[in-house]
């Protein structure tokens, strides 16, 4: 079967995959194939996939050696009605503005920031990272999914600035452990 795609003649209808594709003819304009929706492919052949409406249509014409596909055909072809759905919750759609999880979420958060400290001073200083740790998480994930929580934002700038200053606290206490053992390397040399 012949089909005429608009300005691009001579196309062949094949079946790629088990879809139905229009095939354009070797030395057929590139800027046009593009133009009309064709993609290259690897071997060098452009197809253009056909959706089931389309495809419906010119099987009518099945026992017809050419057809002609153009403006006037696309406007004979009966596509059922757009019905819009709204997403659902997750990819695509904005959490509900009212939930309380980001609220619950932030105060486990802040729970375990606060558990931080006392666990410090014990012997499991490890745990207290751990805890530090989920505290920054659970804040994200609150921050992420609910990206207009107040608590949230306010949360994550405390974190921020906590962060910060613990860093400086650690360089500090490093800078100070390394200049205190220099100073005990060089009495223990003057001493012999």
């Amino acid at each position: 079967m012949i089909i005429h795609y608009f300005e691009i003649r001579n196309c062949s209808l094949l079946y790629y995959m088990g879809y139905p594709i229009y095939l354009a003819p070797d030395g057929t304009d590139e800027g046009l194939l593009s133009m009309r929706g064709f993609a290259k492919q690897n071997d060098g052949k452009w197809i253009k996939y056909i959706d089931r409406f389309e495809y419906g249509y010119i099987m009518q014409f099945n026992n017809c050696e050419e057809i002609v596909v153009n403006e006037e055909t696309l406007k004979n072809i009966q596509y059922p009605p757009f019905q819009y759905q709204p997403p659902l919750y997750g990819y695509g759609a904005a959490p509900p503005k009212d939930s309380n999880t980001a609220n619950i979420l932030c105060t486990v958060s802040v729970s375990l920031m606060l558990l931080t400290l006392p666990v410090l001073f014990t012997p499991l200083i490890a745990i207290s990272g751990l805890l530090f740790i989920a505290a920054m998480v659970l804040m994200i994930i609150a921050r992420v999914i609910y990206p207009d929580n107040k608590f949230a934002k306010i949360l994550c700038i405390v974190y921020v600035v906590l962060t910060l200053i613990m860093v400086v606290i650690g360089i500090a206490a490093i800078i100070m452990l390394m200049i205190a053992c220099n100073e005990c390397v060089n009495s223990l040399n003057s001493c012999s």
